[in-house]
């Protein structure tokens, strides 16, 4: 559509058809695979939402037990309705999941359940974790590498940051 020489080769990773529908399946992916393959019996993952129905699709995939420890209502008890979707994904998929209220006893509930039940703290912050975003990355580089070019930009969704940080170190 531009004059010779004035164009540009744009390259479109739709992150959206991952397993669960989100970049997060990534994360998940390594994360619940390093549970599996470490012999736990189940993961634990306290989330808002994306991760949760990660780490439920991936833990259904290779037939661990999991619990969603789902921030799905605000301080008055009203549920959010895209949450109550995820937490109705991660049930269907076969994973408990303890709805809570958004704050900072997610994370004590969290911590409470690793310890009962010796499962895998599959958190989004653990190292297989990162690694599973930076993966990304690694893809970029490596399909641009195999058509014989180089990105001269990535343009990618902040997020939490996880997402773009996560991306960089795998492009690098």
């Amino acid at each position: 559509m531009s004059k010779e020489g004035l164009g540009a080769t744009i390259l479109l990773k739709d992150e959206a058809a991952n397993p669960s529908g989100s970049f997060k399946a990534r994360r998940a992916a390594l994360s619940v695979f390093d549970a599996w393959e470490k012999g736990y019996q189940g993961v634990i993952a306290a989330t808002s939402g994306n991760y949760g129905a990660a780490v439920a699709a991936m833990a259904a995939k290779l037939g661990l037990k999991c619990i969603i420890l789902q921030e799905c209502y605000d301080s008055h008890f009203v549920g959010q309705p895209e949450i109550l979707e995820k937490q109705r994904h991660c049930e269907a998929l076969g994973a408990e999941v303890i709805s809570m209220t958004v704050g900072p006893e997610l994370f004590y509930e969290d911590l409470k359940l690793l310890e009962e039940t010796g499962y895998y703290n599959a958190s989004l912050y653990v190292p297989a974790a990162i690694a599973g975003i930076e993966s990304l990355g690694w893809e970029i580089a490596a399909q641009t590498r195999h058509m014989g070019i180089a990105p001269a930009a990535v343009v990618i969704t902040h997020a939490g940051g996880g997402n773009l940080t996560g991306t960089a170190r795998g492009l690098k």
